[in-house]
């Protein structure tokens, strides 16, 4: 990856974005009367009376602890083209994609190199768009504020937009917030599902931070000054605490960093000198999933440890394949994660294309699914909400591939 140009303005990141037992009584008495000729004699008896009901006795089922939910890597199935209307107004492939973002309730954000942003929902259907707000400039993140359908995008003109939930309209409503922080090209965004945290990073190394309320973002703050600059951002999704950041850089380092501090991020990784690619948080946020020129690579979030990964291809060998995105999914109660990732096998003979897979695997070490293949390199990969859909994006298109 060519290391654009530096940039010498800073970020200037001062913007606001903002029964039971029963009682035994006396039975009843029964009268038998007999008579003669001669005389009557009348005999009494006494008839006990019925013995009570047994007590009810309440039998309490052993407590038993629901096995956690079964993930497999799953296979591709069917697929839907995510389209635009041609210049003849036919559906038109959706050139140039270059980054992707799926809400909770399942819209599909996708940005182009040429700055344009589209939302479709997941049958395909395109339910809004704006390709003039960027002024052309690639789009290089996107992500939804936590489980809502909000969407902050940032791209090469160094704004940071904050767009509304789609309507029924096809023409995406403008930014509720547009504002432009200075002449630094945006290279990525996280928003936390906790916590309201929102990261946003520059090719001038720094990564800013700020919290997401009822009246939008906050100011946003300078966090961190990194070497290199970001090229990925996640946060972390547990319950236990608030989000931890965690970075993947133009070195090839993996950084996690608390939001809340201005302490320097703590190095996890650094195995290759080339950039990360992407990065997401896995198996309950307790480690940290990155793509790279030789991962994919898993390591601890909080020791570095290297925990293995899938014996695929994209694993990186000497004939140079690549990982160009990952993704994950994890449905609760599970401790196994979905994972998706994008490589380039590089072939033996040069003068033969290289093949661009997409595989999926679990990370428990199952054997992973058959790819699903493309001509041109992916650029970006995000599950569908309840892990049954994969989205892919690449400069030839985009598409939703379905999983069984």
């Amino acid at each position: 990856m060519q290391r654009p140009r530096s940039r010498v303005l800073a970020l200037a990141m001062a913007v606001t974005l903002t029964g039971a037992a029963c009682g035994q009584e006396k039975g009843p008495q029964a009268v038998v009367e007999t008579t003669t000729a001669t005389t009557t004699t009348t005999t009494t008896t006494t008839t006990a009376p019925p013995p009570p009901p047994p007590a009810e006795t309440t039998t309490t089922p052993p407590t038993t602890t629901a096995a956690p939910a079964k993930v497999t890597p799953g296979e591709f199935r069917t697929r839907v083209e995510l389209t635009v209307a041609g210049p003849d107004g036919e559906p038109a492939q959706l050139f140039g994609a270059s980054t992707v973002a799926v809400s909770e309730s399942g819209i599909i954000a996708i940005g182009t190199d040429d700055g344009g942003i589209y939302m479709f929902s997941s049958n395909g259907e395109l339910r809004a768009n704006d390709d003039t707000i960027h002024d052309g400039k690639r789009v290089a993140a996107l992500a939804f504020i936590g489980d809502t359908d909000r969407l902050i995008s940032g791209a090469g003109d160094g704004t940071i937009n904050l767009w509304p939930a789609p309507t029924a309209a096809t023409t995406l409503s403008p930014p509720v917030q547009s504002t432009a922080i200075g002449s630094t090209e945006l290279t990525a965004i996280a928003s936390s599902k906790q916590g309201g945290w929102i990261a946003i990073a520059g090719i001038n190394g720094q990564v800013g931070v700020t919290r997401f309320g009822e009246s939008g973002p906050g100011t946003v703050q300078p966090g961190f000054q990194i070497e290199g600059w970001a090229t990925s951002l996640a946060f972390s999704d547990s319950a236990d605490g608030p989000p931890t950041l965690a970075i993947g850089t133009s070195d090839g380092a993996v950084m996690t960093a608390d939001p809340s501090s201005a302490d320097a991020p703590t190095v996890l990784a650094q195995p290759i000198a080339e950039p990360i690619s992407s990065l997401t948080y896995v198996d309950n946020s307790s480690s940290i999933l990155a793509g790279g020129s030789t991962t994919p690579l898993m390591v601890d979030a909080k020791t570095g440890d290297e925990r293995p990964t899938v014996d695929a291809p994209e694993r990186g060998t000497a004939g140079g394949s690549a990982v160009s995105a990952v993704a994950a999914w994890q449905p609760a109660g599970s401790n196994v994660t979905r994972v998706a990732t994008a490589s380039s096998d590089a072939a033996s003979d040069a003068t033969v294309d290289p093949i661009f897979n997409v595989r999926l695997w679990t990370t428990d070490g199952a054997e992973p699914g058959l790819p699903t293949r493309f001509t041109e390199e992916v650029t970006g990969l995000a599950f569908l909400p309840n892990g049954d859909g994969l989205v892919i994006v690449n400069d030839q298109g985009a598409v939703v591939r379905f999983i069984e």
